[in-house]
C-alpha cells in the first residue's frame, strides 16, 4: 500500500511538531507544511509570568 500525502495547515510550531510525530511514527509518505510564516518550524521559549509592562516584568 503507498502511503498518501498529509497537508497540515500552519506551519508553526504545531505544524512542525505534527510533521515530526508522524515521521516519528514511521509515516514515510509526503508531508506538506502550508502556512506563511518566514522560517521553518521551530519551538518558541515559553512565555514568562512577568511580561513587559506587568508587575515584575522587564
Amino acid at each position: 500500500m503507498k502511503a498518501g500525502a498529509i497537508v497540515i495547515v500552519g506551519a508553526g510550531q504545531a505544524g512542525g511538531w505534527a510533521a515530526a510525530t508522524l515521521r516519528g511514527r514511521g509515516y514515510a509518505g509526503r508531508i506538506v507544511l502550508l502556512g506563511d510564516e518566514p522560517h521553518a518550524p521551530y519551538e518558541r521559549p515559553p512565555l514568562e509570568q512577568g511580561g513587559a509592562g506587568r508587575p515584575g516584568g522587564a
